[in-house]
C-alpha cells in the first residue's frame, strides 16, 4: 500500500539512563501514553510501504517534536512533561532512540510512497472536553495541510475508513503543521485520531481499520489522488 504509517506514542518503556535520574509512577507512564495504539496500528506493519513505531515512552522524549523541546533550567534540562535530567542525559536519549526514529521514516521515503500518516488514539471523554475529535464530535479525526492535495488524500482516507466504522469520521483541514511533516516535507502528511472507549472491542476496530487502511491502499492507486 503506498503509504507510510508512523506511530510515535504507543511506547511505554523508559531507558536506565532515564531511570538513574528520576522516579516514574505508572500513573505518569500512562497518562503520557495513548493506550492501544501500538496494538491497533501494527495489524497493518506488513502491509504498507513502511510502517515506523517505537517502544519508548514519551514522558521520556517526545519523537514529535524537534530537538529543542527540552527547556533549560539550572543546568538540567526539562522536558514537557515536567521531568528534569542533565543535558547529557537529553543527548544520549536523541542518539539512542530519536535520531533512529527519524532517520527511519527519513531513509524509507521514496517514490513508492505517496503519504504519510501521523497515528494516534484518543481515550473516550466527555463531550465538549479533550481534544478535537471529542469537540468536534467524531469518532475518528483525520487532519489534513490546507494545500487542495492534502484535501483530496484526506477525503479519500474519510471515504475508505466511514465504509467500515459506523461512528462519525471527521475531515479537519486548517491543521497546523505538526513537527513531522516539516521534518518531512518530501511527503504530504494526515494525521489520524482513533477514539476508543472501554467498552469497544479492540480486535473489532483493529479488523476495521485494516479493512479501511487496505481500501485506502487502492484508492491512492488513483493518479487524481
Amino acid at each position: 500500500m503506498p503509504f507510510l504509517l508512523a506511530v510515535p506514542y504507543g511506547g511505554n518503556m523508559l531507558s536506565i539512563e532515564f531511570l538513574n535520574h528520576c522516579s516514574i509512577s505508572t500513573y505518569d507512564l500512562m497518562l503520557y501514553a495513548e493506550k492501544h495504539c501500538s496494538d491497533l496500528y501494527s495489524v497493518m506493519k506488513n502491509e504498507v510501504t513502511h510502517y515506523a513505531d517505537t517502544n519508548i515512552s514519551r514522558i521520556m522524549i517526545d519523537l514529535n517534536q524537534p530537538t529543542n523541546q527540552f527547556k533549560c533550567r539550572n543546568n538540567l534540562l526539562l522536558s514537557q512533561c515536567g521531568i528534569s535530567v542533565p543535558e547529557y542525559v537529553h543527548e544520549i536519549l536523541l542518539n539512542k532512540y530519536y535520531h533512529p526514529y527519524h532517520r527511519h521514516i527519513r531513509n524509507n521515503i521514496n517514490k513508492n510512497v505517496k503519504v504519510g500518516v501521523d497515528c494516534h488514539t484518543l481515550i473516550s471523554r466527555a463531550r465538549g472536553k479533550g481534544r478535537d475529535y471529542v469537540q468536534y464530535d467524531a469518532d475518528i479525526l483525520i487532519q489534513s495541510e490546507s494545500t487542495e492535495q492534502c484535501k483530496r488524500i484526506a477525503q479519500s482516507l474519510k471515504l475508505a475508513l466511514g465504509a467500515h466504522f459506523t461512528g462519525r469520521v471527521l475531515v479537519r483541514s486548517q491543521w497546523q503543521k505538526e513537527f513531522i511533516s516539516v521534518a518531512h516535507p518530501q511527503i504530504p502528511w494526515l494525521k489520524l485520531e482513533i477514539g476508543i472507549s472501554s467498552h469497544q472491542n479492540l480486535d473489532k476496530i483493529k479488523l476495521q481499520l485494516y479493512q479501511g487502511l487496505r481500501d485506502w491502499g487502492i484508492i491512492l492507486g488513483d493518479p487524481e489522488i
